[in-house]
């Protein structure tokens, strides 16, 4: 969906985060391998030093089946926080992205977006609540009809809507996206593993935005320990592309 960047609270930002993406027992490898957030919910130490970049993601930003140190944002030549969340869709991502910048003192940000089909929406479930959950576009693989029939329905008329609606999302939130952080007078580095998340990047007309690089594509692997997220291997040399972006 489309996101307004008003002045976020930024505290208020990242408790909803945690309480929505707190690692739990349902993670991938959680049985085999243990994932420790911050006290914000992100996986990076607690230190408010500043860092030089700030990094943006979903689970492949987060590190989802690496280690802490073998993650692209930790092997920049240069300090860094990460704040990735596992799940995030392209538009949640950059809502945090823009937020966290208002109060974030790197001078680069560096975001790595997911598919573009994949959205966070709200349902209504059988004791009245409201349930907030990620939808992607396997839903009839991820999400049980007779379990969560209101999440199931909610991802069939969703992704019955035409790709191009999809595409328009993104555009406008990308756009915000560049807009604020050339207002904040800071660098911004994108990059996708989705290809055609790549696609709609270059479709940027850079010459009107100088602060803006883009990533050349890597497609991932899955040689993460989950099988299911690239390994140490992506993570290497998705650093080293971003790496040659950044003025030493």
């Amino acid at each position: 969906m489309y996101y307004h960047f008003a002045a976020a609270n930024l505290p208020s930002l990242l408790d909803q985060i945690r309480q929505r993406y707190s690692i739990t027992t349902d993670i991938h490898d959680i049985r085999r391998r243990k994932y420790s957030n911050n006290v914000h919910g992100f996986r990076d130490s607690d230190s408010t030093a500043a860092a030089d970049i700030a990094c943006f993601g979903c689970s492949v930003t987060y590190g989802i089946g690496v280690e802490h140190d073998l993650r692209w944002s930790n092997l920049l030549d240069h300090s860094a926080r990460n704040y990735g969340v596992n799940g995030l869709s392209c538009g949640e991502i950059t809502h945090v992205a823009a937020s966290v910048l208002q109060h974030h003192p790197a001078q680069t940000a560096v975001v790595l977006f997911p598919d573009l089909s994949r959205q966070f929406l709200t349902v209504v479930n059988d004791q009245g609540q409201l349930e907030q959950f990620n939808a992607f576009a396997n839903y009839d693989q991820t999400v049980p009809k007779s379990q969560y029939p209101q999440r199931y329905s909610a991802c069939s008329t969703l992704y019955r809507l035409p790709t191009a609606l999809f595409q328009q999302w993104f555009a406008l939130n990308l756009q915000s996206l560049v807009d604020v952080t050339q207002l904040l007078n800071r660098r911004l580095i994108l990059a996708s593993w989705c290809l055609d998340t790549d696609l709609m990047l270059r479709s940027l007309p850079l010459a009107h935005y100088p602060h803006v690089s883009l990533v050349p594509f890597l497609a991932p692997d899955t040689q993460g320990t989950d099988r299911r997220h690239p390994g140490p291997l992506y993570h290497q040399r998705l650093s080293q592309l971003i790496g040659q972006l950044i003025p030493h």
